[in-house]
């Protein structure tokens, strides 16, 4: 069965874009490995971009997705256990544009949409490394692939949303075709997608 990344088609002109600007917990770089230790927590502070005050049924800032109210009902009817967090919004930054969701925002209700599910690929077959196994701070970094990804059948549980454990704080949410077929069959506007790998 083949399985596709969700993603951000960034037609700015068309849907509303967002950068998220916290809040975040364990804020600082391990001096260590010099990766990263933070980690985005809810309330998500999202501020607009400028380009169009049009919300999509998806809105991103990278993988960090939002969803409006009918693609949480399919979430939720479809059982894709997702984990909906708080979204705070705040006043825009530079100078005034015409074109921008206003704030005080006072549009559709959005959620914060993350999968639960975690999933192991198979390294070797996607050619994903371990780049960085830190014992001070336990953080892992491994290779980031879109494409040519393997998962075995018996690392495989029947989900059908998932992000894989060895792409750890990245956010990137994969959905296998049957529902992403549902999807698109539904006509949710502003996400793309991109065929990244195989269940064997």
């Amino acid at each position: 069965m083949k399985f596709y990344l969700l993603d951000d088609p960034q037609i700015p002109a068309k849907y509303a874009m967002f950068s998220h600007l916290g809040t975040w917990s364990n804020v600082g770089i391990c001096k260590t490995c010099g990766l990263s230790t933070d980690k985005l927590i809810e309330p998500i502070l999202v501020e607009w971009e400028p380009g169009t005050d049009v919300i999509g049924d998806f809105s991103w800032c990278g993988y960090t997705m939002l969803v409006r109210d009918r693609v949480k009902q399919f979430f939720d009817d479809e059982k894709l256990n997702c984990w909906y967090g708080k979204i705070q919004y705040a006043p825009p930054t530079g100078r005034k544009r015409p074109k921008r969701v206003p704030f005080p925002y006072t549009g559709p209700r959005l959620y914060w949409a993350i999968s639960q599910n975690r999933v192991l690929l198979n390294e070797k077959l996607s050619r994903v490394d371990l780049e960085i196994d830190c014992k001070v701070c336990g953080q892992k970094d491994y290779t980031f692939r879109q494409t040519g990804i393997v998962i075995n059948k018996s690392d495989w549980k029947g989900e059908k949303m998932f992000e894989f454990v060895q792409f750890g704080k990245s956010g990137a949410t994969f959905v296998i075709e049957p529902l992403l077929k549902e999807m698109i069959a539904r006509g949710f506007t502003n996400f793309t997608y991109m065929e990244s790998g195989v269940i064997q």
